[in-house]
């Protein structure tokens, strides 16, 4: 939480990004694959590759192992289907036993966000309708996702790592883990966007 943190940062990124900056230099996103303590390591608070932070020049985003990655990318994917341009989720009533706060400005921002998109081109999704069971229906036909929400990481076992929902009745727990979305066939193909705010 320094936010003096530019002298630890450069060792770092000397160690982990540098060795790879022919491969990433003409690139706009990037996937850490980490592992252990690594985790913890916000990547894109390392400095960047010309100036200022590493989340300035490629968007960084994580996958729990590589295969996992190939999976969600989804080689044999199938474009999406005739879905709403936004799909989003904001301020879901969360299930039994998740001691957390409401978010209600994640509920003004998923209403804000729709209103950028064309009437009828998004679907905005908040309390109790804000399920797990309709984002598992719903996800695979969106272009763009956008989650506003609580997540609990797992450093153990990553793939169990989650998302709250809501519990909608569907059977499900409210709680939508890595491992869903892995083998979730609605979802094994690339958005044009996901964005989670946590």
């Amino acid at each position: 939480r320094d936010l003096d943190f530019g002298a630890a940062a450069r060792p770092l990124f000397d160690l982990l990004v540098a060795p790879a900056t022919a491969a990433v230099a003409r690139r706009t996103r990037l996937v850490v694959v980490p592992d252990g303590p690594l985790w913890e390591l916000p990547f894109e608070a390392l400095p960047g590759l010309r100036s200022g932070l590493l989340l300035e020049d490629l968007a960084v985003s994580y996958a729990p192992s590589l295969t996992a990655l190939a999976v969600l990318r989804g080689a044999g994917a199938k474009p999406p289907a005739s879905g709403p341009a936004l799909l989003a989720f904001g301020n879901p009533r969360l299930p039994a036993g998740a001691d957390l706060p409401r978010l209600p400005e994640a509920e003004r921002q998923v209403l804000a966000l729709a209103a950028l998109y064309p009437a009828g081109a998004s679907q905005v999704r908040v309390g109790a309708q804000a399920g797990e069971g309709a984002f598992k229906q719903q996800a695979g036909s969106a272009r763009v996702l956008h989650l506003a929400t609580h997540a609990r990481l797992d450093d153990a076992s990553p793939l169990f790592s989650h998302l709250y929902l809501a519990a909608d009745g569907s059977g499900q727990d409210g709680r939508l883990e890595a491992r869903d979305l892995a083998i979730r066939d609605g979802l094994e193909r690339e958005t044009d966007d996901i964005e989670v705010l946590v």
